[in-house]
């Protein structure tokens, strides 16, 4: 089996339910890289009025932290696709192709791309 390929109706449910979670923690991961912004954005304004040591003092997103909350949230993202895999392994799946092309029609699954976010003084 080519990587990719799907072979029986769980390995289908398993890649849809994969794909929502990686777009799930896709989108923490925009979030953290906004608020990281933010943050510079912030840092700027006050380095105009104060000092550099303050500065550094006040920065709650210093690169450490933002690589640890990264770290965390892929950990756990990648944590629960496995824990999804396991237990859809356990069940015997049908697949209504009719059902699943009118849930698609109607946007009620919706695909999300993502960009990083960029700062420039």
């Amino acid at each position: 089996m080519e990587k990719g390929e799907i072979k029986d109706n769980g390995d289908l449910l398993s890649s849809l339910i994969n794909q929502r979670v990686k777009n799930l923690f896709k989108s923490f991961l925009s979030e953290i890289e906004t608020i990281k912004l933010e943050n510079l954005i912030m840092l700027d304004k006050v380095k105009a009025k104060t000092d550099s040591s303050f500065v550094s003092d006040i920065n709650y997103m210093n690169d450490k932290k933002f690589e640890s909350v990264r770290k965390k949230i892929l950990d756990e993202g990648n944590d629960c696709i496995r824990e999804i895999d396991t237990a859809i392994s356990s069940f015997d799946c049908n697949f209504n192709q009719e059902k699943f092309d009118k849930i698609q029609k109607s946007k009620k699954i919706i695909k999300k791309f993502f960009a990083p976010t960029t700062y420039e003084k």
